[in-house]
This record gives C-alpha cells, structure tokens and sequence, in this order.
C-alpha cells in the first residue's frame, strides 16, 4: 500500500506522485483542501497579528498619555519652585 503524506504538509501533497488508483478529482479535491486550509490558518494568523498589533498602539498611547501628564506635573511643579521660567502650557 503507498503511504500518503499528511493532508496538512502542502509541499508533501503538491509534490507527492498520485498512486494510480487515487482518481485525478480526488487528488485535486484533496490538494484544494489542503489549501482551503492553509488559507484559514494565514488568516487566523493574520487577525492575531492584527489583534496584537491594536493592542500594542493602545498601550503605547496609554503610556504616551501618562508620559505627558507626568511631564506636565513635573514642569509645573519645577515652574512653582523657580526652577523654570515658563510653566507647562505657556
């Protein structure tokens, strides 16, 4: 009996000789299944990234936004204390 190549392993089944019983439909059938499947893995993978990509703006802005609050602080207080000549803002 020939020994097929698993259905997830593209390069194994794009390149693997069709035993002579398997008919021709079968054989594309199971090639464009394959494919269907890596399609849905790469879009998957692709709305994660994207997930992950959102995520990682937002907590760069969140940290953005607690960055400048804490400068505003700072410069207001050092303005307060004659340390600067023109407080935050001005």
């Amino acid at each position: 009996m020939t020994s097929h190549p698993p259905p997830h392993d593209l390069d194994a089944v794009g390149t693997a000789p069709r035993p002579p019983d398997v008919p021709v439909a079968l054989d594309v059938d199971r090639r464009l299944a394959v494919l269907r499947d890596a399609a849905d893995r790469a879009r998957f993978a692709l709305r994660r990234a994207e997930d992950d990509a959102e995520a990682e703006v937002r907590a760069l802005e969140r940290d953005g936004d607690s960055f400048a609050g804490r400068e505003a602080e700072t410069r207001g207080l050092l303005a307060e204390r004659g340390y600067l000549s023109h407080p935050a803002g001005q």
